[in-house]
């Protein structure tokens, strides 16, 4: 693939701008006519990234998406894996979601030959950004006070509701995000509760791995949710807004009837806006956060970090111009990166 055919496609999931079409509405159209792309999505966008020789021309009217073709794409996936992009900036969390939602789609390509093709086609730009990804947060983003979603819950924790390592924090989630934070809230015992067994078994490992003596994993009932609701101070929300929050906002209400001691929730899995069910919970209780809350004090905390921001901005810019030259060093330099990332093109 030619440098100037790289396109990518990008749905913003937490814009405040009106739009046509439900932002939901538009990344269902945007996948079904982009099968066979790259995809990421995240709970701050959806970003598909191909060919520009593979694109048809009906999705370009969808409304509420973005298009970048060239330096620009390649500029702004730099972006977004360095965390440039992101509410919290600077976060790390994202170039793990980007790897790993690489090398699914290098073992399935979406189940079409196309999507195999594509990423043949797409493996050396890939690598390129990793190298490049890895190469800008070393000389940039290094010791900014904010590895991601983790630092600033414990933050703010300890901000608004300090309370000593003997109080236990109940984990809603054992995905993703739970594991990115989890690490974080230790040596504060932690309770998890998941659906799903083995992967509430899978976190608990990992924490124990890393030290932690004060895991207890719960049934994965709703009356154990309650009860547990019932006997912790501080609740995390790791689950996305989906059918079961309903199920849960109920549980917290219940859990909050008759408690004797100010209690916390955080809620990750989306903002204000996608969280109905909890709106009673969230306006009544000046210690229940979401995302917009946790962007919001992120904000409070990056005025000394602007500088290095703007340095690692420009080196997106930087590097993308380079890569785009054809037969230049820029174009063709191999970077130092990890024995991890070279696995994701064997």
């Amino acid at each position: 693939m030619r440098f100037d055919e790289l396109f990518v496609i990008h749905l913003p999931a937490l814009s405040a701008a009106p739009q046509a079409v439900p932002a939901t509405d538009s990344a269902a159209s945007a996948h079904e006519a982009l099968r066979g792309f790259f995809h990421l999505k995240t709970c701050q966008r959806q970003i598909w990234v191909g060919s520009s020789a593979e694109l048809s021309d009906p999705i370009l009217a969808s409304p509420g998406l973005e298009f970048r073709t060239g330096d620009e794409a390649y500029k702004f996936l730099l972006q977004v894996s360095t965390g440039l992009a992101s509410q919290i900036k600077g976060e790390t969390d994202i170039f793990g979601q980007l790897k790993d939602a690489w090398k699914e789609f290098q073992t399935t390509g979406s189940g079409l030959t196309m999507g195999l093709d594509m990423a043949h086609e797409l493996g050396p730009w890939m690598q390129r950004l990793f190298e490049d990804t890895k190469d800008i947060r070393a000389r940039f983003l290094q010791n900014i006070g904010s590895d991601g979603y983790g630092s600033l819950i414990r933050k703010l924790l300890k901000r608004t509701a300090p309370r000593g390592p003997e109080e236990p924090i109940l984990l809603v989630g054992a995905g993703k995000i739970a594991q990115s934070i989890a690490p974080w809230l230790l040596p504060n015992e932690i309770w998890i509760w998941n659906r799903t067994p083995a992967n509430r078994a899978a976190l608990a490992f990992e924490l124990r791995q890393k030290g932690a003596e004060k895991i207890r994993e719960l049934p994965e009932t709703l009356t154990a949710l309650h009860d547990a609701l019932l006997k912790t101070s501080h609740v995390i929300f790791c689950v996305p807004p989906t059918s079961d929050a309903a199920e849960l906002a109920l549980t917290w209400r219940k859990g909050c009837e008759g408690a004797a001691f100010p209690r916390m929730l955080i809620h990750l899995g989306g903002s204000r806006a996608d969280l109905p069910a909890f709106a009673e919970i969230l306006r009544d209780n000046v210690n229940a956060f979401t995302l917009d809350d946790l962007f919001k004090f992120q904000k409070e905390q990056n005025a000394f970090r602007e500088s290095l921001f703007v340095q690692a901005e420009r080196a997106c810019e930087e590097r993308a111009r380079l890569r785009g030259i054809p037969g230049s060093a820029g174009g063709s330099a191999t970077l130092p990166h990890g024995w991890e990332d070279l696995a994701l093109f064997a």
